[in-house]
C-alpha cells in the first residue's frame, strides 16, 4: 500500500487501535447507561450522598439521572486512565516503532524535515483520538438511547472531548 504523506501511513498504522478503543470504551458507555437506568432511585440518592462527601473537582452531579450516575463513576477517573494508557503507549512508539522496523532510515532520507514527520506522526495521534472520541460518543449515545433518559448530543461530544483532551 502506498501513502503520500508520514500522517496517512501513521492513521492506517492506527486503524485496528481506533477501532478496537473507540468500540470497546463506547460499548463499555452503553453497558453503563443500561447498568444505570436499572437502579432504583434509593440507589442513586446514597451514591449522590457519597459523592458529596469526597468531591475533590466541585459541585458533584444529579445522580438521580443515568447521565449523571454515569459520569461519576466513569467519565471521573476510571475512563481517562483506560484512553491515557493507550496514548502513552502509541506516543512512545511514535518514531520508535519506526525505529524497531528498521524504517527510520528510510523515512528520514526521503525530502521532508525531520520537524515535519514528528509533526505529521502527532497530527495522526491527535486524528486517531478525535476518531476514538467519536466511536466512543456514540457509543454513550446509544445507551442513553437504551436507557431512555434525554439524548444530550452536546454533552456527550464535550464530555468525550475532555476525555480525549486529557488523555493526549
Amino acid at each position: 500500500m502506498t501513502f503520500r504523506t508520514v500522517w496517512s501511513k501513521t492513521l492506517y498504522e492506527y486503524r485496528i487501535a481506533i477501532l478496537g478503543w473507540g468500540i470497546g470504551l463506547g460499548l463499555l458507555m452503553c453497558a453503563e447507561f443500561a447498568s444505570a437506568s436499572t437502579l432504583d432511585p434509593t440507589t442513586l440518592s446514597t451514591v449522590g450522598q457519597l459523592a458529596h462527601m469526597i468531591r475533590l473537582f466541585g459541585d458533584p452531579l444529579a445522580f438521580t439521572t443515568a447521565a449523571g450516575y454515569v459520569t461519576f463513576r466513569d467519565f471521573g477517573i476510571f475512563l481517562p486512565i483506560l484512553l491515557s494508557i493507550w496514548t502513552v503507549l502509541a506516543g512512545a512508539r511514535l518514531l520508535h516503532g519506526e525505529e524497531e522496523r528498521s524504517s527510520l532510515e528510510v523515512l528520514l532520507s526521503t525530502p521532508r524535515s525531520r520537524l515535519r514527520v514528528l509533526l505529521e506522526k502527532i497530527a495522526a495521534l491527535i486524528t486517531a483520538l478525535v476518531l476514538m472520541a467519536l466511536l466512543i460518543t456514540t457509543g454513550g449515545v446509544v445507551g442513553e438511547v437504551s436507557a431512555h433518559s434525554t439524548v444530550d448530543l452536546t454533552g456527550m461530544l464535550l464530555a468525550v472531548l475532555n476525555l480525549a483532551l486529557l488523555a493526549l
